[in-house]
């Protein structure tokens, strides 16, 4: 298991579910059915000028552009559009 925060560019399904995940110059496609559930923080343990008082947990099995198979674990904090990739296991 590899344990980071990368910024992730990350292509959805018009559901709005990961299918394509590119980090750090390597590919990634959804294999499964990715896991969503939602984050929620409290406002005033936001370090932020704003802030994300929930964001998308998403685990989604994949394969990576060398045919090995990965799970990532994404968030998604959809007033900012912004996808980090959590851990790779």
């Amino acid at each position: 298991m590899t344990t980071r925060t990368s910024i992730a560019a990350v292509r959805t399904s018009p559901a709005g579910s990961p299918i394509a995940i590119r980090v750090d110059g390597t590919d990634y496609v959804a294999t499964g059915h990715p896991q969503i559930w939602i984050d929620r923080a409290p406002w005033w343990e936001q370090p932020t000028a704003t802030p994300v008082l929930e964001r998308e947990r998403w685990t989604v099995p994949t394969i990576d552009s060398h045919g090995r198979p990965a799970v990532l674990e994404l968030a998604h904090d959809r007033s900012h559009g912004r996808w980090e990739l959590l851990d790779v296991q």
